[in-house]
């Protein structure tokens, strides 16, 4: 093989790495050829046909219902559902489609290798929601005898849901419910979530839900907000899509209680329902919002709390499609009439182009469980662990078994611990290097070095 002068630096370098050059014949390069070469020149050599049978095609594998056909062969129970359906013992809506054993529309899912636990998590991790909206989720493509057991247990054992999620007690006495509406969009409430960390100067989340829907729209706003940008954002998200309102229900917020937003509302003719001195109960069902919408950001987020705008628009989207047990149906069926269009599981690798790889892949990726104590503030996990009880002190309070360089005491009362589900593992996980009580921060990777006169330079 004769290699160009001007080619040398880099197949020197190449020849250094060991790599193996072969020259195909071009009878065999048949691969190559199909991008290059033109649909006149083939048809002059074979029929007009052969240039359009050369192409390159690319798009979605569905991985999890080819292994659901391959189980459905051979598992126990698979096998002998589609025995009784082939002696007529099982009635409609039983029937067996194109390798699968399908229950009315959903596909039986054969209890075969990890088969359910994949459809459990591919239904669960869309939001991390609890038990009957994930239950809803599943049903809705899938059939598994006794699902409710195992969403139970599947939820409650989930590592991101424990670490994340708070539990909630029953409030004391009786709350005096609001009026209940009649139309979508004419009644609604409004809260703020503050703390967040600072993304393009947007720091708080405008929440506005219509009471009757439940239907709710999540706008980020800068802070400090005021009146006049707040009412534009109102308008902009809200107003421009529903119109106005008749009440608005809120708290009292200086911006809520302000001359400037009660003009504005008088002279549009909406009601403003402000709550009581220091009774968020008013607004009960915007807070249960906030609450849910920050365990979302907070689950898909992980460490990387800075990204909460990224994933703003598919909370929202995950919201209004999650299933209410008040309404007995979602949010988005109520507004439109319509279920949701599904959403796919596509693999990323079949992407024409690498940046809607790269957005297919984002969508996909969800929360690592990550005992990184780094993750603070707003989007912080509530609760870090498991860790091992070592004893109980008095009736409420247990010692604990922390990581190694722990300065804090390793006593804690039972208000602040809650049981954790599922296998614990071996030991407490670890903390992070620490430099003076600080956390030391660690390359992800060393991508290139260089020594210059005895020094080491890095690049991470």
């Amino acid at each position: 093989m004769v290699v160009n002068r001007a080619a040398a630096p880099v197949d020197q370098q190449a020849l250094r790495l060991r790599l193996l050059r072969q020259v195909s014949a071009g009878r065999l390069n048949i691969v190559a050829d199909a991008l290059s070469r033109r649909d006149s020149d083939l048809a002059s050599s074979t029929d007009e046909s052969a240039g359009a049978a050369l192409c390159i095609r690319s798009g979605p594998t569905f991985g999890l219902f080819a292994d659901i056909r391959r189980a459905t062969a051979t598992a126990d129970d698979a096998v002998l559902l589609q025995q009784q359906l082939t002696a007529g013992d099982l009635e409609e809506p039983w029937r067996f489609s194109d390798g699968l054993l399908l229950h009315g529309r959903r596909i039986f899912v054969p209890a075969h290798d990890d088969l359910r636990h994949q459809v459990l998590q591919l239904a669960h991790s869309a939001g991390h929601e609890g038990v009957q909206k994930t239950l809803h989720r599943l049903r809705t493509d899938f059939y598994i005898p006794g699902d409710r057991a195992l969403v139970r247990d599947w939820v409650r054992s989930c590592h991101t849901c424990q670490r994340n999620k708070t539990e909630t007690l029953r409030p004391a006495g009786l709350l005096q419910p609001l009026e209940v509406p009649s139309q979508v969009w004419t009644d609604i409430s409004m809260d703020f979530i503050e703390g967040l960390p600072k993304v393009g100067g947007k720091s708080v989340i405008l929440t506005v839900v219509d009471r009757f829907s439940k239907y709710a729209h999540f706008i980020a706003l800068g802070h400090p907000y005021t009146a006049a940008s707040v009412a534009r954002a109102f308008f902009d998200g809200i107003v421009r899509l529903h119109g106005f309102p008749a009440s608005i229900v809120s708290d009292r917020d200086p911006v809520f209680t302000g001359h400037v937003w009660r003009d504005l509302f008088r002279m549009a003719g909406v009601q403003l329902r402000l709550s009581t001195a220091f009774h968020p109960q008013t607004d009960g069902w915007s807070e249960v919002v906030n609450k849910v919408i920050t365990m979302y950001l907070r689950c898909v987020t992980g460490d990387r709390p800075r990204a909460w705008v990224d994933w703003l628009s598919w909370a929202e989207y995950c919201y209004n499609t999650s299933y209410h047990s008040a309404l007995r149906a979602m949010p988005f069926e109520v507004v439109y009439g319509r279920p949701p269009p599904p959403i796919l599981s596509v693999d990323p690798e079949t992407a024409r182009r690498e940046v809607a790889g790269d957005l297919i892949r984002t969508r996909d990726e969800m929360l690592a469980e990550s005992l990184d104590p780094r993750v603070k503030r707003k989007l912080g996990s509530r609760y870090a662990g498991p860790l091992p009880i070592l004893e109980r002190i008095g009736k409420v309070a247990y010692r604990l078994q922390l990581p190694a360089r722990a300065r804090i005491h390793d006593v804690f009362h039972v208000g602040l611990l809650k049981p954790f589900r599922g296998e614990p593992p071996a030991a407490p996980p670890a903390l992070p290097p620490l430099t003076d009580g600080r956390i030391l921060p660690e390359p992800a990777k060393v991508l290139q070095a260089q020594l210059r006169r005895g020094v080491w330079f890095v690049l991470v």
